[in-house]
């Protein structure tokens, strides 16, 4: 499937830095501590995330 957004000029440096690959990393070693709400499924989720943004490219 593809999907467009829109990132808001404040994040574009963010995007282009690679720190969305970091926030998905931050939050999946959260997620893997088991500590709060998130489990299995969000973790996919957040693969799922890592995997389209490393592909992703600005048009």
């Amino acid at each position: 499937m593809k999907l467009e957004i829109d990132i808001p000029l404040e994040y574009v440096d963010d995007f282009n830095n690679d720190k969305f690959s970091d926030f998905f990393h931050r939050v999946i070693a959260d997620i893997c501590r088991y500590d709060g709400l998130c489990g299995l499924y969000e973790e996919e989720i957040a693969y799922m995330f890592l995997d389209a943004f490393k592909d992703a490219k600005i048009r």
